[in-house]
C-alpha cells in the first residue's frame, strides 16, 4: 500500500502539461516565421516553421527547437490577430505527433490543439492547446488544478498513475488512461480504464480546459 501511495505521488506532477510562459514579442510582424526563428536553436531543416491558416484568414505558427532526442521546445505565434503579438512557449515537451485546428466549444473562433507522444511504453502522452479569443488575441488553454477530492477514491482519478492516450473525438478531447489498485505493478493495472471527455471554457482569468457532460 505504501508503494503504491509513492508511485501516485511520484506521477502527480505528470497532470500538469509541460511547462509554458508567454513572451510579449511587440516586435513580431507578418515576418513573423523568419524573425521568431532567429530567437531559438538552427535546426530548420529538422524543424522547420509551419504555419496553420484558421478560417478567418489568420494563422499560427509553430516553430519547434530541439532539448534532447525525445524532448523539444516549441512556440506558438499568432499572425493577423491585431491585439497580441505574444510568442507562446511550451518547454520541454514530448514530440509533436499530430496538430490540429478545431472550435471545440463551438464560439466561432477555432483553436490549435498540439498533440504529443510519449517517448517511452507507457509514458504521458499531453494536449497543447491556443484558443482564438474573437480573433484579436490569443491564449493557452490551461487544464484546471486537480483537487484533493480527484483522487481520494471515487474521485475521477483515483487509481490514476499515468499513460493516457488524448486523441479528438466528436468536437471534444479524449482521455483515456488505466486505473491501478493497491499492489498493481506499472505494467498490469487491473482497475481498467476511464475515459474523461473535455471541451473548452473562457472564463475572466482565460481560457481552460473542463470536463464535458
Amino acid at each position: 500500500m505504501i508503494k503504491y501511495i509513492l508511485f501516485l505521488v511520484l506521477l502527480i506532477p505528470g497532470l500538469i502539461q509541460g511547462s509554458t510562459y508567454r513572451e510579449n514579442n511587440s516586435n513580431i510582424n507578418t515576418s513573423t516565421a523568419s524573425s521568431a526563428r532567429d530567437t531559438i536553436k538552427d535546426d530548420s531543416e529538422k524543424f522547420p516553421p509551419t504555419e496553420y491558416l484558421l478560417k478567418n484568414g489568420k494563422s499560427f505558427i509553430i516553430l519547434q527547437s530541439p532539448e534532447s532526442d525525445y524532448l523539444v521546445d516549441v512556440r506558438v505565434i499568432g499572425k493577423g490577430f491585431t491585439d497580441s503579438q505574444d510568442t507562446i512557449f511550451f518547454e520541454e515537451i514530448e514530440n509533436i505527433d499530430t496538430v490540429i485546428i478545431a472550435d471545440l466549444n463551438n464560439d466561432g473562433y477555432e483553436e490549435l490543439y498540439i498533440f504529443t507522444k510519449g517517448f517511452f511504453p507507457g509514458a504521458y502522452d499531453h494536449v497543447f492547446g491556443v484558443a482564438s479569443d474573437e480573433d484579436k488575441s490569443y491564449k493557452e488553454i490551461n487544464f484546471t488544478n486537480m483537487l484533493p477530492d480527484d483522487i481520494t477514491e471515487g474521485g475521477i482519478f483515483y487509481g490514476y498513475q499515468g499513460q493516457d492516450v488524448y486523441t479528438l473525438e466528436n468536437n471534444r478531447i479524449k482521455r483515456t488512461f488505466p486505473l491501478y489498485r493497491a499492489g498493481d505493478f506499472y505494467d498490469n493495472p487491473s482497475g481498467g480504464y476511464r475515459t474523461l471527455y473535455y471541451t473548452i471554457v473562457k472564463t475572466e482569468k482565460g481560457f481552460y480546459f473542463v470536463y464535458a457532460k
